[in-house]
């Protein structure tokens, strides 16, 4: 308060009232009052005795605590960090982001036929997914091939059930082509499910079979006259029919080979088509 900072104030002075009246030309009665808080000096006075106490005139009013504090100035050191750029090993050919680190780089090679090769380089993150696509369109494939598997071979199965009972409905057969009636569709259906799923060697030794019957015939050595030509055109077409033949007989042995092959083949084909429908007869 007012009043009590006027008497500690004087009292740190060492001046009485009266000697403090005196320096502020009053009586000591109004010295008495100030400190007993009955009046208040007036804002002159007050600078006066702030002028005589050594001190201002908010100290006089407020305390000592009033005095404002010296402003700590904090100085702040600033750090400056070069760091070195990573250099740029290459840029991912499929999301064009740029390389840095070299276990994070996969290269790839792409082939064109007898010209020369490409080169280019992705991020692993790119040849994940890449891998992760091209195995998904593998298995898409698989599904794809055994629904049509299911639906051709069926459908051949019926178609030769049809022939079949036709011709024996023609001919007087015997217990044993009634039998061969009942087994041609299901080795039809077999035979041509295998084909379809394609994850079996039976496709390839069909292949090489019916390749037997496609043979190459000599050159022929002729006279440039008319018997000379017609004994060529009368050979080619000979040497067509026998092609003709050869083809026709080597499908036939291919066919005799396989089908029977595919009715043991097929239960493992179609578990190995359900299981990995991925795989093929490559894989």
């Amino acid at each position: 308060m007012l009043s009590q900072n006027i008497k500690a104030l004087r009292m740190q002075k060492g001046l009485t009232q009266k000697e403090l009246a005196d320096l502020l030309h009053v009586t000591s009665q109004a010295v008495s009052r100030w400190e007993l808080g009955d009046v208040e000096p007036s804002i002159d006075t007050l600078s006066s005795m702030a002028k005589i106490f050594g001190v201002t005139t908010d100290e006089i009013i407020s305390g000592p605590d009033s005095k404002p504090k010296p402003e700590v100035v904090k100085q702040v050191e600033e750090k400056i960090v070069i760091q070195q750029a990573q250099p740029v090993l290459a840029v991912c050919d499929h999301c064009h982001k740029p390389i840095y680190d070299g276990k994070d780089m996969v290269r790839k090679t792409e082939h064109h036929g007898r010209s020369a090769s490409t080169v280019y380089y992705i991020c692993k993150s790119c040849d994940t997914k890449i891998r992760e696509a091209e195995k998904q369109a593998k298995i898409d494939r698989g599904v794809s091939r055994r629904k049509k598997s299911f639906v051709w071979s069926s459908l051949a199965a019926i178609a030769v059930l049809i022939v079949c009972l036709i011709v024996s409905s023609k001919l007087d057969w015997e217990g044993y082509m009634v039998a061969l009636t009942v087994v041609a569709p299901i080795l039809s259906f077999t035979f041509i499910s295998c084909l379809f799923l394609a994850n079996t060697a039976l496709t390839e030794i069909f292949e090489a079979v019916s390749s037997w019957g496609f043979v190459t015939f000599p050159g022929l050595i002729f006279s440039f006259d008319l018997d000379g030509i017609i004994w060529v055109i009368c050979m080619k077409i000979l040497f067509w029919i026998l092609g003709i033949l050869l083809g026709i007989g080597a499908f036939l042995l291919a066919l005799g080979i396989c089908m029977p092959i595919s009715l043991i083949v097929y239960p493992f084909s179609l578990t190995k088509n359900l299981r990995h429908p991925e795989l093929t007869d490559e894989d």
